[in-house]
């Protein structure tokens, strides 16, 4: 089964076009009233007339995102996504590369506010320093939608996993596919957000419930690079260091550990991702790897799209709208969408 945005989000994107169509203006219908007095019409038509300018002026024709980096297979497939469903939309869409520099993703997003998007959506780069992009949304009067992370500085909308619940998820796959012992290592994409600290975290809590499971070593492959995570598996395997199951950020760090282990002939080793997208999905029918977490672009671009367009219209939206983060196996595979 295809996994979703939690069900409040399967019914924005109508109510969003809905709202665009009708400028926010209601109607009395029979279910309404049970009749449609003369007075009522007039009443009405009169409103309708008021409206019009309001009408022609409330339509969302243009978005801004800022990444904090575009260089990477996820927020390249973020771009990707994104376009695809603006061109389907009819909404123009500018996007930003801070590329991992916060002062530069602030001032990209006072000028995307500048030259006119109506609404900002924004992936962080440290979710502890947003709040001058905060404040300069707020005072412009542009609704902002972060995704993949919360921030600490007001938004309006927020399209999000739990930190804490991904790295339970992972941990619990590792010990389960071990029967509970075994010895286990962790690749990190970064140690310098929180987000990850806290995934972490959840992770080793997780093992810590099993006695029997060691976390032998712990290393980093900065920015969740390939090539960094097949160099810090090879040089474990090089040291001779005894595992069991690898950790992994993300499903390119997994990748890269498992592409090490499988030429080393190490392929019994359980190695644990997250994204789920093509990649990930080719790896784990190759045996490159055994599992990730299922958090895909386009489910994140949905979830981002439909909350811009509900904040837009003014339609109702809860404040945080969390992913469901199923795990992705060899066994449940088939019918997941990239």
């Amino acid at each position: 089964m295809k996994k979703r945005l939690l069900a409040v989000l399967a019914a924005l994107s109508l109510a969003a076009v809905m709202g665009g169509c009708s400028g926010g203006g209601t109607e009395k219908t029979q279910a309404d009233t049970g009749a449609v007095t003369e007075a009522d019409a007039k009443t009405d038509a009169q409103t309708k007339q008021d409206q019009s300018g309001t009408e022609a002026e409330k339509k969302l024709v243009k978005i801004g995102w800022s990444s904090d980096i575009l260089s990477s297979n996820f927020t390249s497939g973020l771009a990707a996504k994104f376009q695809e469903s603006c061109d389907e939309l009819g909404i123009e869409i500018e996007m930003q590369d801070a590329n991992r520099d916060m002062n530069l993703q602030i001032n990209q997003v006072e000028n995307m506010i500048s030259n006119g998007c109506q609404v900002i959506i924004l992936k962080p780069y440290d979710m502890s320093a947003c709040e001058p992009i905060s404040t300069a949304c707020r005072e412009a009067g542009v609704p902002l939608v972060v995704i993949c992370s919360d921030i600490s500085s007001d938004y309006d909308c927020a399209v999000l996993v739990d930190n804490a619940t991904l790295g339970e998820i992972k941990g619990r796959a590792i010990a389960e596919a071990l029967d509970g012992k075994g010895r286990v290592a962790f690749i990190h994409g970064t140690l310098s957000q929180a987000g990850w600290v806290m995934q972490a975290d959840a992770a080793k809590a997780e093992l810590a419930k099993y006695p029997e499971i060691e976390i032998v070593d712990e290393q980093v492959a900065e920015n969740n690079a390939q090539d960094l995570a097949i160099t810090v598996t090879e040089n474990w395997i090089t040291a001779g260091l005894d595992f069991d199951a690898i950790w992994c950020s993300q499903d390119t760090v997994a990748i890269g550990a498992g592409t090490a282990c499988k030429e080393a002939g190490l392929e019994k080793v359980y190695i644990v991702g997250q994204g789920g997208m093509e990649d990930a999905q080719i790896a784990i029918r190759n045996g490159v790897i055994s599992s990730t977490v299922y958090l895909p672009s386009s489910v994140y671009v949905d979830g981002a799209m439909q909350a811009a367009q509900a904040l837009f219209y003014g339609q109702p939206i809860d404040k945080d709208l969390y992913m469901e983060t199923p795990l992705l196996t060899g066994d449940n595979i088939e019918g997941f969408q990239f």
